[in-house]
């Protein structure tokens, strides 16, 4: 038979109490956010828990410290060709005692169905079956355990009650402490289990690490640090000694160094000794990846200090670690950009367009590409490029509309070597487009040559014809001139105007021919210079007709 539902409409402490009630057998599943752990039920008793963060219990037993790694090697050894289990091995040589392994292995059970039992979220399945293969720890299930479950409900409900109060003393498992060398423990629990908690506190722990070598008192110990924490007998490091202490294990123990700057960065995510000490040790371990993401967190840094020259600087510096990081372009075209620095935002920005196309984003590609196309549009490539982001993003129509105008400017400067290459381009995204095999022909047959030049020629012409034009115009006002200008000449001498000085009537006679002709080459030059003789021989005097 199976059981599924969800833990919003029904509580675990009520299916685990019917599976009790009704001594029942099988795998109880619960999956959250977490991943999904399994409880296997013998009888209505918890037997075996199993989940993918789960260590085995011959794993336990080392970091526990009940065994070493040599005796579990040579145990292991020992066990082959044999159908014993490794722990009943152990308790053979000796290692350890059946009643220490069987009290370990309960105690371990214990503390992971207490935190099996405070869940309350997640998707339930219950499968009546009798033990899967390759699910649970078969070193667990050789110990045969058997827990009954209304017993750990109240110890599930005291601890999930106690929770928040530990967590408000101590937020994060990632913090390190250092206790003093020597400190007075009593008082604070169980003394053998402050003193081993002590000991495992020398600053290069983290709390995750110093609580996990003891999976059968966990939470016990996670309550033992918060008296501690508040009888000031042990001391939180700040992200600078975390720094200074990195450094000195950096060369001897670099495993731990590497943590505590990773645990470190857990609650300073921003401080630059942290980051720059991860750089560092990324470097040595050859994890680029995770030195590119420390520099990007410097350059934001530094960025919002405004210091955009080192934040350039580091961002340059994560590219060297990580070329194919998106997110290092992005920002690096962003600030060339915001800074008018068009040449490297141009490099940049075509950089950032390969990295997008390799996973088939072709929609930034395109919104990259038309800036890129903004700060430089006659570049060939540029345009090239956003056709074919434009097609390959389904939209050829607008690709091949982009081309055509700049085929189209290329024509009008007569760059036919260029304007040809744009045809073939639009050929290559919509084969069989008539425009373009007519744009080609055209090209080919230098039809857009012989019409550029019987443009030319004709407007040549057309500028003759107006030229000629207006000389004969002129020459036509100048005859008229010329001949009024005769007359004016004739009409003069006739009446004896110079001979009996009446020099002011012969310079009204003239005057009158300069206004009808203003624009004529005998007014501006014969008429002209006829007025002036005669105002010389005049001479001043009143009623004087000046020009």
């Amino acid at each position: 038979m199976t059981l599924q539902g969800d833990l919003s409409t029904l509580e675990l402490a009520d299916i685990v109490q019917n599976l009790e009630l009704h001594r029942r057998s099988g795998t109880l599943a619960v999956e959250t956010a977490q991943g999904t752990t399994r409880v296997y039920f013998e009888g209505g008793a918890v037997a075996l828990i199993a989940s993918e963060r789960r260590p085995t219990l011959l794993d336990d037993l080392v970091v526990a410290g009940f065994v070493t790694e040599q005796q579990l090697a040579a145990a292991r050894k020992a066990r082959w060709r044999t159908r014993k289990s490794i722990g009943e091995v152990l308790v053979k040589r000796k290692a350890l005692s059946a009643e220490t392994l069987g009290w370990f292995a309960e105690r371990r059970l214990e503390e992971d169905l207490a935190e099996f039992l405070a869940l309350d979220a997640g998707a339930f399945t219950f499968t009546d079956e009798d033990v899967p293969r390759n699910v649970f720890d078969p070193e667990e299930r050789a110990v045969e355990l058997r827990l009954p479950v209304g017993a750990m409900l109240f110890e599930a409900a005291r601890r999930k009650d106690h929770w928040p109060l530990i967590r408000r003393r101590l937020p994060s498992d990632a913090a390190h402490y250092l206790a003093p060398e020597a400190v007075e423990v009593t008082g604070q629990g169980d003394p053998e289990l402050a003193q081993a908690l002590l000991a495992r506190l020398d600053g290069t722990r983290g709390v995750r690490e110093a609580v996990k070598t003891f999976p059968h008192r966990r939470f016990e110990a996670y309550e033992l640090l918060v008296k501690l924490i508040e009888a000031q007998a042990v001391r939180a490091l700040g992200p600078d000694d975390l720094v200074g202490l990195a450094e000195q294990l950096a060369d001897s123990h670099g495993d731990e160094a590497w943590q505590v700057v990773l645990d470190g960065l857990v609650a300073h995510t921003h401080h630059l000794g942290l980051l720059r000490a991860k750089v560092r040790l990324a470097g040595e371990r050859q994890e680029p990846k995770s030195a590119a993401e420390a520099l990007k967190l410097i350059a934001h840094v530094q960025l919002e200090a405004g210091d955009r020259r080192g934040a350039l600087a580091e961002l340059m510096r994560a590219g060297e670690f990580d070329p194919d990081d998106t997110a290092v372009w992005e920002r690096t075209l962003e600030l060339a950009l915001a800074d008018e620095r068009h040449d490297e935002a141009l490099e940049h920005g075509l950089r950032l367009v390969q990295l997008y196309r390799k996973p088939g984003l072709h929609s930034r590609a395109c919104a990259v590409l038309e800036t890129l196309v903004r700060l430089d549009p006659e570049r060939w490539d540029l345009q090239r490029e956003l056709a074919r982001s434009r097609a390959d993003c389904g939209n050829s129509t607008t690709a091949v509309a982009g081309l055509e105008r700049f085929g189209k400017k290329l024509l009008a400067r007569e760059e036919y070597r260029e304007a040809r290459r744009v045809q073939e381009e639009i050929l290559r995204l919509v084969p069989g487009r008539k425009e373009a095999q007519q744009t080609l022909e055209m090209i080919d047959g230098h039809v857009f040559e012989r019409r550029r030049a019987w443009r030319r020629s004709m407007l040549r012409r057309a500028a003759l014809l107006a030229a000629g034009l207006v000389l004969t115009a002129l020459a036509g006002l100048d005859a008229r001139a010329r001949l009024d200008y005769s007359r004016a000449n004739r009409a003069v001498s006739r009446e004896s105007l110079i001979e009996e000085r009446r020099y002011d009537e012969a310079i009204a006679r003239f005057e009158a021919v300069r206004a009808r002709h203003p624009y004529a080459l005998a007014s501006l030059f014969d008429v002209r210079r006829r007025i002036r003789d005669l105002e010389e021989k005049r001479g001043p005097g009143p009623g004087a007709a000046g020009e």
